[in-house]
């Protein structure tokens, strides 16, 4: 986690420097508009090694709730490394452009573009991998236990939630993107993306101890039920609903660390 804070703060200010360059170093000079900037394409690369490593956190959480599958954890390491390194590509193209709309009116433009598409289409493919992956086998995780099963629907209410967010921010970005190319509401968008990864990363974390506490309710209900109808059923229901309070716990110990 110390490696996030550092990539994330390193990000947030890179992305400062940008505005602070033609607001206030280039502030009433026109032409700076038409350079592109250093920090630009630096925070567009850290952003999106900052979401490598919050993919590499899932895909390590399902291999242990799949009970070591390799390919749902492959597909979702493969498209996280292509879309980190497709978008270091693109950075490196953009900071070494002497103008901003260099690219956009050079011959290379057009492999350029199917770079940027192609990374859209990886980090898509990266985020509902994620999402589904964790949902599927978190659903396959239910038992009889209402307890277990309300915790594993939280967690896939919330795991869902914020995958869909992140795909739909990635959409919404691919479509600044096409709508207008020569503008930087993509980048806007962008930007956003490692933010939404690793706020619900952290929240999903801090969520663990909440969703530790026994099912206490339950458990003296049927005990007080049983004891009203005889006392020999109550000693085996009592030695039942013990053995299924440590196995719930036990199996919602193994949901909550991953």
């Amino acid at each position: 986690m110390l490696f996030l804070a550092i990539i994330n703060t390193f990000n947030v200010i890179v992305s400062l420097h940008n505005p602070y360059y033609y607001l206030v170093t280039k502030y009433g000079n026109i032409l700076s508009l038409t350079k592109s900037v250093w920090s630009f394409a630096i925070a567009q690369a850290a952003g999106e090694a900052s979401n490598f490593v919050i993919r590499f956190l899932y895909a390590h959480r399902v291999w242990h709730l799949s009970r070591g599958n390799i390919w749902p954890v492959a597909c979702i390491i493969v498209t996280s490394v292509a879309t980190l390194g497709l978008c270091v590509y693109i950075s490196v193209a953009i900071g070494t452009a002497r103008v901003s709309s260099e690219l956009h009116f050079s011959a290379q433009y057009k492999a350029f573009r199917q770079v940027v598409d192609v990374s859209f289409a990886m980090s898509l493919i990266a985020e509902a991998s994620v999402t589904f992956a964790m949902t599927y086998y978190l659903y396959r995780l239910k038992t009889g236990f209402s307890h277990t099963n309300s915790v594993i629907s939280l967690f896939i209410k919330y795991i869902f939630g914020t995958g869909l967010l992140a795909t739909i921010n990635a959409c919404v970005a691919m479509g600044f993107y096409y709508t207008y190319p020569l503008a930087l509401y993509s980048s806007m968008v962008f930007t956003s993306q490692s933010k939404l990864y690793i706020c619900s990363y952290l929240a999903l974390l801090n969520a663990r101890n909440a969703l530790r506490e026994p099912p206490t309710v339950q458990m003296q209900t049927l005990e007080s039920v049983s004891s009203q109808q005889d006392p020999h059923l109550s000693q085996v229901v009592e030695v039942a609903v013990r053995l299924g309070e440590k196995c719930g716990a036990d199996q919602e110990q193994d949901i909550v660390n991953g």
